[in-house]
């Protein structure tokens, strides 16, 4: 993307690039399109900004819950809880249980796919029903949600209680002590979604990844781009060409670009709720990277 790699180049080179993207991301949330963000913030090295009505406000960060989860399981590839990407997930009478590796990627095909809202809505274990949707592996990819629960579950089995694990190896040491996570009738927390943090601490979250990145190397090789980002997937993250992307529904956005150790962040309330299946969205709403990506030419030519 023409302007992400302007952007790398101008920080690269000029001071106040990122308080300039933040000047215009703050005035861009007056408008109808991203009144619906209610924080935003962004971090070059030691320059940290954070602004909006409700920063510490938990909110639900949706799909940005499978970059948890997908680190979580790049440390348990690494404390070797799973022997190796082959590694197969626990499906009791399944012929063909998928790979940690084709679920990190979402190589996973499905005969159909799971509708996880009605999943979630029965109150039910949710693994018989995504069992019953799998298909066989796959090298182009399709983005399912179901497949991250049964990630979550292996965690839960492998390690006795995923909440604590992925609290131990992936929250606590991003200084993150505050959060809600709901779960299934099992009490597994969902693996795709329903992790609830604030803006700072999501922001926190991708300073810590994009410094210990070295220490946990991607699981694998990415998925070829595939909808909805039409991107790169592997690791919960959608992998452009000098940025990583991790989104979820309603605007919620997690930008790294590891070149200039820069990381955004914009969440947004949604209204979701579980019961109805509907969201609160104004017509005509814009997510939070469409937000960031429209401040940097202003930004970037007025520092130019």
């Amino acid at each position: 993307m023409v302007f992400m790699d302007s952007f790398s180049a101008s920080l690269s080179r000029q001071e106040g690039v990122v308080d300039s993207i933040f000047s215009t991301c703050l005035d861009m949330l007056e408008e109808p399109a991203f009144a619906h963000i209610q924080g935003i913030g962004i971090a070059s090295g030691e320059n940290i900004r954070l602004g909006g009505p409700a920063i510490d406000r938990l909110t639900n960060v949706f799909s940005i819950t499978k970059a948890v989860v997908a680190m979580a399981a790049r440390h348990a590839l690494h404390q070797r809880l799973f022997a190796s990407l082959d590694d197969t997930v626990t499906l009791d009478g399944h012929t063909c249980p998928p790979t940690i590796g084709n679920l990190l990627a979402m190589k996973q095909s499905w005969r159909l796919e799971p509708d996880m809202d009605e999943i979630e809505r029965r109150a039910v274990d949710p693994v018989p029903s995504i069992a019953n949707a799998l298909g066989r592996s796959t090298s182009t990819g399709q983005y399912v949600n179901a497949g991250m629960h049964l990630l979550m579950r292996e965690l839960h089995l492998r390690t006795g209680s995923a909440r604590s694990f992925v609290e131990d190896e992936v929250l606590l040491p991003a200084g993150i002590c505050a959060y809600k996570w709901e779960g299934d009738a099992t009490g597994v927390p969902w693996g795709h979604a329903h992790l609830h943090l604030s803006v700072r601490d999501t922001l926190r979250l991708g300073m810590h990844w994009l410094g210990a990145e070295p220490l946990v190397p991607r699981s694998g090789e990415p998925t070829p781009p595939m909808p909805p980002e039409c991107l790169p997937y592997v690791d919960g993250f959608w992998i452009g060409n000098s940025y990583l992307l991790a989104a979820g529904w309603g605007g919620q956005c997690l930008l790294m670009i590891p070149a200039t150790h820069t990381v955004f962040t914009a969440l947004a309330d949604t209204g979701w709720s579980r019961r109805t299946n509907r969201d609160t969205l104004q017509d005509g709403w814009r997510t939070g990277r469409e937000l960031f990506h429209r401040s940097l030419p202003e930004a970037v030519a007025w520092r130019s």
